[in-house]
């Protein structure tokens, strides 16, 4: 990430020119495992050898943002496992922890037109999104942006299943 996108999403300051920051998310049991500084000694290292002369490279661990999805939705009768399935298009467009997707946001408009087009869907009656997390925000259209530096994964689905 380059510092001045960094610091443009965060605010921070000071700005350090030719710096590039590496968010890194350790392989670990845990869905969000925090980056342990041996770890991040190691990263660095290895990073170091392969830098470009004027170029700092500042190693930092990732942040997750919790998303939690509620709404009331509309079920078709005799579709099998519909609940799951919901729950799958949800997880798919909101969780980027297992992808590596850093920064990408939620995009409310999309998830809504994901589970309207779900086969076992007949409609849905209301939809909501939340987030918890240092670098979450949300937007005017209802939209969770992550920072640069951030992954996403779901925190909670709420979802009332009428059918």
């Amino acid at each position: 990430i380059p510092m001045k996108e960094y610091c443009a999403a965060y605010r921070a300051e000071p700005f350090a020119p030719n710096t590039v920051v590496v968010a890194v998310k350790p392989r670990a049991a845990s869905r969000t495992p925090r980056l342990s500084e041996a770890y991040r000694r190691a990263v660095a290292a290895q990073l170091e050898r392969c830098r470009l002369l004027a170029t700092d490279v500042r190693v930092t661990g990732a942040r997750y943002v919790g998303v939690s999805v509620y709404g009331r939705i509309r079920l078709r009768a005799g579709e099998p496992d519909a609940r799951s399935r919901v729950e799958a298009v949800i997880r798919r467009q909101a969780e980027t922890v297992d992808t590596g997707e850093y920064g990408r946001a939620v995009d409310y408009g999309r998830l809504f037109s994901a589970l309207e087009l779900e086969p076992a869907v007949q409609s849905v009656e209301q939809l909501s999104m939340e987030y918890v997390g240092a670098g979450g925000g949300k937007n005017e259209h209802g939209d969770i942006t992550a920072g640069p530096d951030c992954l996403t994964y779901v925190r909670e689905i709420g979802i009332e299943y009428i059918g």
